[in-house]
């Protein structure tokens, strides 16, 4: 047994990469719902997991501009997360979690139509704690 665990192939490190995730949470019904996708069987990366929305960091997610963009969310974000990230690293983390969930489910967290910009206006309210009331 001793010598079946010392000949384990040794892999390379693999170097983190910056990458977000949104829990999408519905209160429509008598039970809080979750929105999660499960990966197909042939992916490398978590094959066959159940997974919520999300990916990694594009560089396309760090000029994008985005209306009603605001500042407390993105600290109150910056101040949860280890190690703790620059300000513009948490605010290009959450226009990445926005993106990710759009291009994997469809759902698109706020927008404006005729000037063509996220609006995350709302989204300010699902980021400010946890209040889970049903008024929102």
């Amino acid at each position: 047994m001793a010598s079946a665990l010392n000949t384990r192939v040794k892999k390379p490190a693999i170097s983190p990469e910056d990458a977000a995730t949104l829990v999408p949470v519905r209160f429509d019904g008598d039970l809080p719902r979750i929105l999660i996708g499960r990966r197909h069987e042939v992916h490398v990366f978590l094959p066959s997991k159940f997974v919520f929305p999300g990916g990694w960091l594009e560089t396309s997610d760090k000029p994008r501009p985005v209306k009603n963009f605001v500042k407390t969310t993105v600290e109150k974000l910056r101040v949860r997360m280890r190690p703790k990230p620059s300000t513009s690293k948490a605010r290009e983390l959450l226009i990445t979690a926005v993106r990710e969930t759009f291009e994997e489910t469809g759902l698109l967290i706020g927008r404006d139509i005729a000037e063509g910009y996220a609006n995350l206006e709302r989204f300010n309210l699902l980021c400010a704690g946890h209040n889970t009331s049903r008024s929102q």
